[in-house]
């Protein structure tokens, strides 16, 4: 992608109240989550704890002007404004409507001995649809979808809907643009009416593993990343940015919160909501959920 300039583009977009230092290009804009790949990237800090986290990843940091002294022990370059994420989003926004911030666009290609209903609405740029794939009427499928070998994806099911992201401004509601893509593994099998959403930057993945099995009216949220053989029965649903390992089981009607990571092997029982990490190998219930035996030691209590 192309370097970027950060004054240039606030310059472009007419903002002109800001202090900077040490002003340093960027290619990328990212949250501040832990578990990234990308170079060279502009992130938003609103908190001092945070400035700790900032790695060699990060180029360019938009704060506050409270922030502004303690950004610049960082050695990145620092820009100051008063609503950081509000500008953060802006010019990702903006951004978002420059080919040089997006992926690069392809015809559409579909694999050998596919079965593809004609009812089926498929994005004629930027899919990619692997062998034997089945896909039933009425589905759709946006553009910046990889989809794998021998995947089934049944009626309804929608990939790629632009996650649920929005800021306010006053009174205004600004939706977050989504330039990101999906990744489908092979084997994976689709129930109706699923819904998985496409995450808000160009190089961000939403991953669904090789031999997942995702029940009716589950939701799956922008930038969430699922291992092999997750499976996950009707109606489940799962939050933006968390990470949710191997042969993990999440049963019917869960909520899963964003940005927590479930470990390998571990059971969510149904109708639990998970507000924080599992470590592998758990079995966890309840609202909130915990440890599956200590819920079951206290309802024994509570009951007499």
């Amino acid at each position: 992608m192309k370097e970027i300039l950060l004054s240039s583009v606030l310059t472009e977009m007419g903002i002109h109240e800001y202090k900077m230092y040490n002003e340093s290009s960027f290619c990328n804009m990212s949250m501040l989550l832990p578990r990234r790949d990308e170079k060279n990237r502009c992130v938003f800090i609103l908190s001092e704890d945070y400035f700790r986290k900032v790695d060699d990843s990060v180029n360019m940091i938009i704060t506050t002007y409270d922030l502004f002294e303690t950004a610049k022990a960082t050695g990145k370059g620092v820009c100051a404004v008063e609503n950081p994420r509000l500008v953060f989003y802006k010019v990702h926004n903006y951004l978002s409507t420059k080919d040089s911030y997006l992926n690069s666009i392809f015809d559409t290609t579909i694999g050998d001995n596919c079965k593809i209903s004609k009812l089926a609405d498929i994005s004629p740029n930027n899919v990619k649809i692997g062998n034997n794939v089945v896909i039933d009427s009425f589905v759709k499928i946006e553009d910046g979808v990889e989809i794998g070998d021998n995947t089934i994806i049944r009626s309804g099911v929608v990939i790629g809907t632009p996650g649920y992201d929005y800021k306010v401004d006053g009174e205004d509601v600004i939706p977050t643009a989504q330039t990101g893509t999906i990744v489908i593994g092979k084997n994976v099998e689709l129930n109706a009416n699923a819904v998985i959403e496409k995450p808000a930057f160009p190089y961000e993945k939403t991953i669904v593993g090789d031999d997942c099995k995702i029940g009716s009216l589950c939701y799956i949220a922008h930038g969430v990343q699922l291992g092999k053989r997750v499976m996950m029965p009707n109606s489940v649903s799962v939050s933006g940015y968390t990470f949710i390992g191997d042969d993990v089981l999440i049963s019917p009607n869960a909520t899963i919160s964003n940005i927590i990571k479930i470990g390998d092997r571990t059971h969510v029982t149904l109708g639990s909501v998970v507000a924080s990490n599992v470590r592998k190998d758990s079995h966890v219930t309840g609202y909130f959920a915990i440890d599956h035996d200590k819920y079951l030691r206290k309802m024994l209590q509570d009951n007499g």
